[in-house]
Order: C-alpha cells, then sequence, then structure tokens
C-alpha cells in the first residue's frame, strides 16, 4: 500500500503459529500462516505488486515451504 507520511518501505512477514483465517482481507476463507505487508511512499505502486508477487511465490514453493516450516 502507499502512504503519504512514508519516506522509506515498511516491509513485514509474520508467521502464525497456527494457522488461521483472515476473512477481512481475503476473498475467500482459507487458512493461512503467513502475512506479509508492504508499505511506502506514493507512486511506487507497481513497486510494491512486484515485491508482492515474488514474496507470494517464494512463499508457494515447495522448497522454501520446507525452510519457513523449520523456524
Amino acid at each position: 500500500g502507499e502512504v503519504d507520511y512514508l519516506e522509506e518501505e515498511i516491509v513485514a512477514l509474520v508467521k502464525f503459529e497456527n494457522p488461521v483465517v483472515l476473512r477481512q482481507l481475503s476473498e475467500v476463507p482459507i487458512a493461512t500462516k503467513f502475512f506479509f505487508l508492504i508499505l511506502g511512499p506514493r507512486d511506487n505502486i507497481l513497486k510494491y505488486r512486484h515485491i508482492g508477487k515474488t514474496v507470494i511465490t517464494l512463499l508457494s514453493d515447495e522448497v522454501m515451504n520446507t525452510f519457513f516450516e523449520k523456524s
């Protein structure tokens, strides 16, 4: 997302201990173990989308998934 008051990006990756359903944030009720958030200054929305797609791809990868399960 974009906000006026930031000069640099803020990124957070949260791993839940148990899967949760984020009803207000998702169109379908699917349990998730991870939540990724990126906020930054305006006029960079395409950059944030590309970063988000990259993180989603990494989290859906089988090899990366086993890495995250160990942590």
